[in-house]
């Protein structure tokens, strides 16, 4: 998923390519051994088509196959990441998150007020149990990964959003043609592909200001 062509985003995503220009390779970027808490984490989930697709129309940092991010939550000196996955929002112990992927890219998020971390974990929290966004809408009570991620600091925000949404795109990047894929989840599901509707992805969000991006160890 990625943004519409709007002349805006033609505008903004010359810039984010002068401004990729400037960073390092992969090989090259910041590695550290571990997270804190609040720390976003932001992996190719590795499910087949479906995260190809997510790929396939999404820009992200570094052009990185970013198909699924979580938060850390760290509880006295046991580790987790609250994510929202197929079987709905889940707090999933370190080691686990750890061993299900081979590379693992962390966000610490910054330009936070104080309690900005401790109010977003405490929304995503709440969220536990709430059953998987199949459908990629906002508001309507599930979730898909960044979406949480989106509610949880625009309510730590204050009610401003902290993220950006932009109008959802299934077709291909530099294309007018629906991702194949999307064409037949979408109908598999019975129901119109959300073309244009607000919404974020993992590898937008990666690209933000807001976090210091780096690799984990």
């Amino acid at each position: 998923m990625r943004k519409i062509l709007t002349l805006s985003t033609v505008l903004l995503g010359c810039l984010a390519a002068m401004v990729s220009a400037c960073q390092p390779a992969p090989g090259e970027m910041d590695t550290l051994p571990s997270v804190k808490n609040g720390d976003l984490v932001f992996v190719d989930a590795g499910c087949g088509p479906l995260c190809d697709a997510i790929s396939s129309v999404t820009a992200s940092r570094y052009n990185l196959p970013l198909s699924h991010m979580g938060i850390v939550q760290i509880v006295s000196n046991d580790t987790f990441v609250i994510e929202a996955v197929s079987k709905g929002v889940s707090r999933t112990p370190w080691q686990t998150f750890r061993q299900r992927y081979r590379d693992i890219y962390a966000g610490s998020i910054r330009q936070a007020s104080p309690g900005f971390i401790d109010s977003t974990l405490e929304f995503c929290r709440r969220q536990l149990g709430k059953a998987y966004d199949i459908y990629f809408l906002m508001d309507n009570d599930r979730y898909y990964c960044s979406e949480l991620i989106y509610d949880a600091t625009l309510y730590a925000n204050g009610g401003v959003p902290f993220f950006e949404l932009a109008p959802m795109t299934y077709k291909n990047l530099r294309s007018d043609a629906y991702n194949s894929h999307w064409v037949a989840y979408f109908e598999k599901l019975n129901a119109p592909i959300p073309e244009g509707q607000p919404g974020c992805n993992p590898g937008g969000i990666s690209l933000s200001e807001k976090i210091t991006f780096f690799k984990l160890k």
